[in-house]
């Protein structure tokens, strides 16, 4: 049988207590996770409400184990578009070059699509997902107009096309900032 002497019982005794004091603190700052402003920290797990909660800059405590965590960037990106031929209302084909910005939307819905839809996903792939979908609004756009419409009126077709796919383009949680129509060429 072990027996210890007052002091060394005393130090085994501190150095327990010590122990059980900077241990929990450790794994409590190494759950708390932040992030800067232009980023949106997406906690998902056990115990998350609706499965997943989207915090935009700040930080947030995250169990180990039983949750996790992923960043979206809250920078804007910017999709070049080119559709060679469009059909108009008067069957006559176009080319158009549009540049369209977007970005994961304001609100707890957008962001919620956006942590469901745009989590594991780079750029690139982001980027083509949102073209797809703006490639098929764009086509609907200019087949209901007339030709001198979608030549001679680039800011009234831009808003248009704005409208017709914000809809689709906030089921993955973005938003369109800005959408530019270059150039609309007449092709025969």
């Amino acid at each position: 049988m072990l027996l210890l002497s007052g002091v060394e019982f005393a130090a085994a005794s501190g150095a327990v207590l010590v122990l059980a004091l900077v241990l929990p603190t450790v794994l409590l700052a190494k759950s708390y996770r932040r992030c800067p402003p232009n980023r949106m920290l997406v906690v998902y797990g056990q115990g998350v409400p609706n499965g997943s909660k989207c915090i935009r800059g700040g930080g947030v405590l995250v169990w180990p184990i039983i949750q996790d965590c992923a960043e979206l960037s809250l920078e804007p990106i910017k999709v070049p578009i080119v559709v060679e031929r469009i059909s108009t209302h008067g069957n006559d084909a176009v080319e158009v070059n549009a540049v369209v910005t977007v970005a994961i939307g304001q609100g707890e819905r957008m962001s919620a699509n956006a942590a469901e839809r745009l989590i594991g996903l780079d750029e690139r792939a982001i980027e083509t997902m949102v073209r797809d979908i703006l490639v098929g609004n764009l086509r609907r756009t200019v087949a209901m107009r007339e030709l001198a419409e979608v030549k001679g009126e680039s800011e009234k077709l831009s808003a248009q096309a704005t409208e017709d796919a914000a809809p689709e383009v906030g089921k993955v949680g973005l938003e369109i900032l800005g959408y530019r129509i270059d150039r609309v060429v007449e092709k025969a």
